[in-house]
């Protein structure tokens, strides 16, 4: 539900003109066509599922079964590692993996199974990767040709 309310807000925001926040850093990310939305969607599914499977299920397995942690020190092992996966859109991207990781990993915890995370994952990657691109310059000239002779 908050997706779907924050993606309509984002949608909102750019039908107006303003500023989208957090799209800047995604920007050469962003479809710009159908097909392109498509396939925007399909990895929105793929990094959903993936992710969970690797950062919740794999990393936090392996922190406990190879490296004998504690569930809950390779719970935040498999976090901190996830934020700096984000690390590509700067420190504001460390920040968000991370606070996502907690939630994500928190729910995996609470529920002992990874299907509400990703499910979570898949929503708001398709969200995200589907914001509206920001228009592309005209190529119409912003000043009538010269007359010529």
């Amino acid at each position: 539900m908050i997706a779907v309310t924050s993606g309509r807000a984002l949608r909102d925001l750019d039908r107006q003109g303003k500023h989208v926040p957090g799209r800047a850093a995604i920007e050469a990310m962003l479809p710009g066509t159908p097909r392109e939305r498509a396939l925007a969607v399909a990895f929105g599914v793929t990094d959903g599922i993936c992710a969970e499977f690797v950062y919740r299920g794999l990393l936090i397995a392996f922190g406990v079964g190879v490296l004998g942690l504690h569930l809950y020190a390779a719970a935040a092992l498999s976090v901190l590692v996830y934020a700096v996966a984000g690390y590509y859109q700067g420190r504001q991207g460390l920040l968000v993996f991370g606070a996502f990781g907690a939630l994500l990993t928190g729910l995996y915890l609470a529920t002992g199974s990874l299907l509400l995370p990703m499910a979570m994952h898949v929503v708001l990657s398709v969200r995200d990767l589907t914001v509206p691109a920001p228009p592309t310059p005209s190529a119409t000239p912003l000043t009538a040709p010269l007359a010529t002779k």
